[in-house]
């Protein structure tokens, strides 16, 4: 009891329990370690899996890493106080540095597995942590995954569970043994091809082995800050497929063991299905491990995303009241990362842009330049032919269609091509998908009025986007297809052959959020605005005659709010266990309202009696 008394006290001072209720602490001091350290002593070493929060009670020690020389470099020190690997909590990494004692510690140990099993049991201590956790400064530039935001951070990564892939390990096995067997068999005769045989009895089914480990690696799901993303990467059919779906759609996570699969309840794998509002954008995983930990880990995640924009929210608006009433609180700054990242700029040959942003910012989206060579290649050849038939006429007297015979021909083809030309030409330009601030329009227009199809549909709409790359010849081209599922539709918006789709999702991805922001934003200004019209009605009634100067809360920011934006981050290497110091920024006296107040009016004692 002593001993959890002891944790809990120093609990108390770490910014990522403080909101937690006095039970609550107890609880979490109870999946505490105390470890006594020695000087010289290693604690991790560089490249370790990381395995959860470190607080340094007493004593300290140094971090080294190692560089391409071989030789290592000290980049910091922890002493007393300071905590490391909070992020280690939320996922699985590896350590980027060394941790060596060089001073008799006492540290506090806080175990992943026994963090995360602690939320399982009890799931109320998820709505009170306070989330600080951010990337080392050596990986804050690090890019997870193709289309990651800038002020996105990666929480966990899942891949199915090892049996996934082992499972198919009696494959490789009866290979290898029938190639052993034939080996030795035919060894009697020719020694030469029976060793070749033996060799190849380990070499094929290795490869075999390295195959679906492969297959297994390349298949995950991301679970971020703001989203959950699903990537998977087919090699033999060389398909690529990326899936996201923003936390806030999120409706029902389903979970299911399989009834008949021994193995299932042996290895504690199960089925995992996300659920939105529409059955096209909906993730199902299979085999994965302990699926029930992954439920909650997205639960959570999606439940601190909400409370950070309500906390967010209600932080701005105590500052608007505390400002109309004159007591003089500093407005929390409204700046924030940009969300909508700028693309890049035009692609492809003048005559042929794949992407290019009008002056609305809007980017326009064509298919693949071999689209375009795939459309006018046909027309390109008969007006070459036509050049070819009208030279033979001319230069070969033999020739069966030479002298006027053959020019007509000639310009005649020529008419033809070109018109074919324009035509498919035409086509190819106007089949555009653009995305805008708030609405991604497809067009699929034809020549001559054949057909004029224009879709559009609001990004608050979109409930999944989904990029795929199919094929050989596609992978190495980089093109592939987008599609858009909407809310509470099974229906998809197809857009295919486009140049690097993943890009293209990641655009729509951003300009979602930036969305996003701009209505929370606008929401919040709307709720200040009717708190300053309450107030100034306030002024009004307790002022008498003359109203109170009137409260407008301050305009917002150019820069969009992100609710996904994390708090203030503390770093897992040098973070300290003290709350950050107010501002330094002077603060403005409150305000002098001049009022007029009612005349006082003299108390008149009644007389005794009456006049009669």
């Amino acid at each position: 009891m002593s001993s959890d008394r002891f944790i809990q006290n120093h609990l108390r001072n770490l910014p990522l329990f403080e909101r937690m209720t006095p039970d609550q602490i107890n609880l979490m001091a109870s999946a505490f370690q105390v470890i006594r350290y020695e000087p010289g002593q290693l604690v991790f070493h560089q490249g370790q899996p990381t395995r959860g929060l470190m607080v340094f009670v007493s004593g300290r020690g140094i971090l080294t890493q190692r560089g391409a020389d071989g030789l290592e470099d000290r980049i910091g020190m922890v002493e007393t106080g300071q905590y490391i690997n909070e992020a280690s909590l939320y996922h699985e990494g590896l350590e980027s540095a060394s941790l060596r004692i060089v001073e008799q510690s006492i540290v506090l140990f806080l175990d992943r597995r026994q963090f995360l099993q602690l939320l399982v049991q009890n799931p109320e201590i998820r709505t009170n942590l306070r989330v600080t956790t951010a990337l080392d400064s050596r990986e804050a530039a690090l890019k997870m995954f193709k289309g990651q935001r800038e002020d996105e951070s990666v929480l966990h990564i899942f891949r199915h569970h090892w049996w996934s892939f082992a499972r198919h390990g009696w494959l490789a096995l009866i290979l290898a043994i029938l190639l052993w067997i034939i080996a030795a068999l035919l060894g009697a005769e020719n020694l030469v091809f029976g060793l070749a045989l033996g060799g190849l009895g380990i070499i094929i089914p290795g490869l075999l082995m390295l195959y679906m480990w492969y297959e297994w690696q390349n298949d995950y799901v991301i679970i971020t800050d703001q989203r959950v993303v699903r990537i998977w990467r087919d090699v033999l059919r060389f398909e690529s497929t990326i899936n996201e779906i923003p936390l806030e759609r999120i409706l029902e996570i389903n979970i299911d063991l399989p009834p008949a699969d021994v193995f299932a309840r042996l290895f504690g794998y199960g089925s995992i299905h996300i659920r939105t509002a529409g059955e096209a954008a909906n993730i199902h995983l299979h085999i994965m491990p302990d699926p029930k930990l992954i439920q909650t880990m997205i639960f959570s995640q999606r439940d601190r995303y909400q409370d950070d924009v309500s906390q967010r929210n209600r932080e701005n608006i105590r500052a608007d009241i505390e400002r109309a009433m004159g007591v003089g609180g500093v407005t929390p700054s409204q700046d924030a990362p940009e969300t909508a990242k700028k693309g890049r700029g035009e692609i492809g040959l003048p005559f042929i842009r794949t992407r290019f942003v009008n002056q609305a910012g809007e980017i326009h989206y064509r298919r693949h330049a071999t689209s375009w060579l795939g459309h006018v290649i046909l027309p390109g050849l008969i007006i070459l032919g036509s050049a070819v038939v009208g030279f033979l006429s001319l230069a070969l007297p033999d020739f069966p269609l030479s002298g006027g015979a053959g020019l007509g021909v000639s310009f005649i083809m020529f008419l033809i091509g070109c018109l074919w030309f324009y035509m498919a030409d035409w086509d190819w330009r106007n089949d555009l998908l653009i995305v805008g601030q708030q609405t991604i329009t497809l067009i699929h227009k034809r020549p001559l009025w054949l057909q004029n199809q224009v879709e559009r549909v609001r990004l608050s709409q979109v409930d999944n986007v989904i990029s795929e790359v199919s094929g050989l010849f596609d992978n190495l081209l980089n093109r592939g297809t987008i599609r858009v599922s909407l809310i509470g539709s099974n229906e998809q918006k197809i857009f295919g052959k486009l140049y690097d789709p993943q890009e293209v999702q990641a655009e729509i991805s951003r300009r979602q959020a930036q969305m996003k922001a701009s209505l929370n934003q606008s929401d919040v200004q709307q709720q200040r605005q009717a708190i300053a019209d309450y107030l100034a009605v306030y002024h009004q009634t307790v002022s008498g005659t003359q109203a109170a100067p009137p409260f407008n809360p301050p305009a917002p920011s150019q820069t969009n709010f992100d609710p996904g934006t994390q708090p203030a981050a503390y770093s897992p290497y040098s973070a300290n266990t003290q709350p950050a110091e107010p501002s330094q920024q002077p603060t403005q006296p409150p305000p002098v309202r001049d009022t007029v107040r009612p005349p006082r009016v003299p108390r008149v004692r009644p007389p005794d009696s009456l006049p009669e």
